[in-house]
């Protein structure tokens, strides 16, 4: 170690790296209907006979014939364009 650097630095240093690195995990991480549910926050059956068979909704991606898995960057811009408008607004 050189001059200045203590123990108690890199542990923090590398709990913040641990932690960067968690999070770009999660963020690559493709979401199952259960993932959905915890995000919209309803249940399984509304998630299943509302929202994924819509056809805006954005296409899952399924791996030799596996379960369906979306991507939750496209899943959460969905959901914004999904915002009610308000009277006057512009957009």
């Amino acid at each position: 170690m050189g001059p200045g650097v203590s123990v108690q630095s890199i542990e923090t240093l590398l709990s913040e790296i641990l932690s960067t690195l968690k999070t770009a995990q999660q963020r690559n991480k493709l979401w199952s209907i259960e993932d959905l549910v915890a995000y919209f926050q309803t249940s399984r059956s509304t998630v299943s006979r509302k929202i994924v068979c819509r056809p805006d909704f954005p296409v899952a991606i399924r791996i030799d014939g596996g379960v369906p898995r979306w991507k939750p960057s496209e899943v959460e811009r969905w959901a914004e364009r999904q915002r009610e408008k308000r009277p006057g607004d512009k957009n």
